[in-house]
Order: structure tokens, then C-alpha cells, then sequence
């Protein structure tokens, strides 16, 4: 089954499981990619209001 309906447009399409945790997004204060679920971890995680 084909997992990219719930995708933003012209986002990258992994076949792979490794997309689960949403697409993969490039972390400026890190200075790598991450993905979705974990760049917002780290921002709730520094602090930012819930």
C-alpha cells in the first residue's frame, strides 16, 4: 500500500519504513536531517511552550 496520500506535495516518497516518524526535514541548529517527529521533540525538549 502506498503510504504518501497523508505526504505534503512534491515531498520526498521513501519505499522504505523509515519515513514513519513523517518526512525527513533539514535541522539548521543541528546542521543534519531529521525527521518531522524528532526536529519537534528536540523543540518541546528546549523548552518551548506545550
Amino acid at each position: 500500500r502506498l503510504r504518501d496520500n497523508r505526504m505534503p506535495p512534491n515531498s520526498p516518497f521513501l519505499l522504505s519504513e523509515d519515513n514513519r516518524d513523517g518526512p525527513d526535514v533539514w535541522d539548521a541548529i543541528e546542521g543534519e536531517m531529521t525527521t518531522a517527529v524528532e526536529l519537534i521533540g528536540r523543540w518541546l525538549g528546549s523548552g518551548a511552550p506545550h
